[in-house]
């Protein structure tokens, strides 16, 4: 190995047919953009449905006047 260069060999024979499948499962960029937002959009939603918390219900009651029917 004369001046340092790197050789990208792999190790052994599996992991040869591992990269030419990683090489070859590439996806478009719009694709891997859209799936990238739907996991962001789709965390983002549940963390949301995560925040909720019930809240004790208040009555308001107010009289009814005959003034308010005329």
């Amino acid at each position: 190995m004369a001046g340092g260069a790197i050789h990208s060999r792999p190790l052994s024979g599996k992991s040869a047919a591992a990269n030419e499948i990683l090489k070859d499962a590439k996806l478009p960029r719009p694709i891997l953009i859209l799936l990238i937002l739907l996991v962001v959009i789709v965390g983002a939603l549940l963390a949301l449905a995560a925040l909720d918390r019930p809240v004790p219900v208040t009555h308001v009651e107010q009289p009814v006047t005959n003034a308010a029917t005329h």
